[in-house]
């Protein structure tokens, strides 16, 4: 049997192809139990705009700002037990304008983070067709390809794990430039390839924008394994074989022989792109842009930050 190269620290440049990365927030979902003072003061700051909310499918009322849309009062009463206003910060979320108005009610203490959606972005300064070569996984191994609709065939995307709402975290691969062309913007991403990791953190005690819980964020970005080019990997031509006929059907990984499965994971998780130490390098900026002063980041606002993944290794 092929053995795997030796267990050494292999150089950077055979290791990780010099990929660039960018991180932010795409999407922000905040939900919160306002008391009757709270409550009097949201709408207070909205008097004004009294014509413009509206009702949906899932709460009474409804008003948009810019991409910001704010709901109060949900008509599922199990959902009242636990909130009864929420916030949805939609698409581009880091570079999101926030209005003097949201920024005096973001100032409750009482909101809690029901979904956050980290995008990492990659670039090699080529289109997406150069990150053919790609793997993704999860650590157990669990991966579903799944064609939900025209558009997510037409973004070439893959979504990691189970879709079920339940499910504390999810991710999503996609071409970026595919995306755009399908929306008819005419937009041109410089980093084409995006790993979106869509995190639904419990709405406990442990759950606060104005103490957020890091450790579980980045203990959620651990799970997933992703290698931007399998031929950057310090492994022999027939295990490269193995690991794209994975990629092309992810159960024949189940039917690689144990103490091989042990040997590729065992490399590829050593070689995998770092989500947790990126989000840890940008956790002090990241949030920046909701200008809370209870966070206490002092550092200079950055809505992107560049990253080699060379920096990680």
């Amino acid at each position: 049997m092929t053995k795997l190269k030796s267990k050494v620290k292999y150089k950077k440049e055979e290791s990780c192809p010099l990929y660039k990365v960018k991180l932010c927030i795409d999407t922000f979902i905040l939900v919160g139990k306002l008391t009757e003072e709270q409550q009097e003061e949201l709408f207070d700051h909205f008097i004004l705009l009294k014509r413009e909310w509206y009702q949906d499918r899932y709460f009474h009322y409804s008003i948009r700002i810019n991409n910001i849309v704010i709901k109060y009062s949900p008509r599922n009463l199990l959902a009242w037990n636990n909130y009864n206003t929420m916030i949805i910060i939609e698409k581009n979320t880091s570079i999101t304008y926030i209005p003097h108005s949201v920024k005096e009610i973001l100032k409750f203490n009482t909101w809690q983070i029901k979904r956050l959606d980290l995008a990492f972005d990659f670039s090699d300064g080529t289109p997406f067709s150069t990150f053919s070569n790609r793997l993704i996984m999860k650590h157990h191994g669990n991966v579903k390809l799944l064609q939900i609709s025209k558009n997510d065939k037409d973004w070439n995307s893959e979504y990691v794990g189970t879709l079920k709402t339940r499910t504390e975290s999810k991710a999503c691969c996609y071409d970026r430039n595919k995306k755009e062309e399908d929306y008819g913007s005419g937009v041109e991403h410089e980093y084409p390839l995006r790993f979106e990791i869509r995190l639904f953190p419990k709405l406990n005690e442990f759950n606060y924008l104005n103490q957020i819980d890091h450790g579980w964020i980045e203990n959620k970005l651990s799970k997933f394994i992703f290698i931007t080019d399998i031929e950057n990997l310090p492994l022999n031509k027939w295990d490269k074989r193995k690991l794209y006929k994975v990629q092309a059907d992810y159960d024949y990984f189940k039917g690689i022989e144990p103490s091989k499965q042990k040997a590729l994971k065992k490399v590829i998780n050593s070689l995998r792109v770092p989500f947790e130490d990126i989000y840890s390098s940008r956790k002090d900026t990241l949030f920046l842009f909701l200008d809370l002063p209870p966070i206490h980041m002092n550092s200079q606002n950055q809505y992107y930050e560049q990253l080699t993944l060379n920096d990680f290794f």
